[in-house]
């Protein structure tokens, strides 16, 4: 790993689904019921597998289509909060997500991007959530996309949602910048 490695990660899903929270948490260790005010793009500092590394968060609403869809392009990993509390409304909005996800990276920008899906409020989960646990089993094996359970109250799972994003988006390769040769009148060749 690069010393100070930079992590650009889009953290996206329904309002209400705990987004604020977990990066709130993630960020400063503490847990706010609502947090007032959070900016839509955070700078984290923090320790993965001993080395300093960089996160840069970007925080999107999927009521907020352009902005959802500008966040997914400029990342490299995406974090997708579900309430785990609400689980029942939660799941299909979750694949709606993934779509959007789907089709902006692949159609617009030809970019794979790894997608962590994080179960959020897993201090809250109502009574038959094992009732959805396969439905929750489907999801991540028909997307590939990796399943965490996290708790902004108790600071569970928080860090891990990021740390395993941060360790996907390492494995898949950084899109090449494409260059074109061109001859340069003095007989050498250049970028362009």
């Amino acid at each position: 790993r690069l010393m100070n490695a930079k992590y650009e990660i889009a953290v996206v899903g329904k309002r209400g689904s705990g987004k604020k929270c977990l990066i709130h948490r993630f960020c400063t260790d503490t847990f706010v019921q609502e947090p007032e005010y959070i900016d839509f793009v955070i700078d984290h500092e923090h320790t993965l597998d001993g080395s300093p590394s960089d996160f840069h968060i970007s925080l999107s609403d999927d009521e907020f289509s352009s902005m959802l869809s500008f966040s997914i392009q400029k990342s490299r990993g995406i974090v997708i909060c579900m309430d785990l509390a609400n689980i029942s409304d939660a799941i299909e909005s979750v694949k709606e997500i993934i779509l959007d996800i789907l089709r902006i990276k692949d159609e617009i920008i030809q970019q794979h991007a790894p997608i962590t899906l994080a179960g959020c409020r897993s201090d809250l989960k109502p009574e038959d959530f094992e009732d959805y646990q396969e439905q929750i089993r489907e999801l991540t094996n028909e997307y590939s996309v990796d399943y965490l359970e996290c708790s902004a109250l108790t600071g569970t799972g928080a860090a891990q949602v990021f740390e395993n994003i941060a360790r996907k988006i390492e494995k898949v390769p950084r899109p090449r910048m494409r260059t074109k040769m061109m001859h340069v009148s003095s007989g050498r060749c250049g970028l362009q």
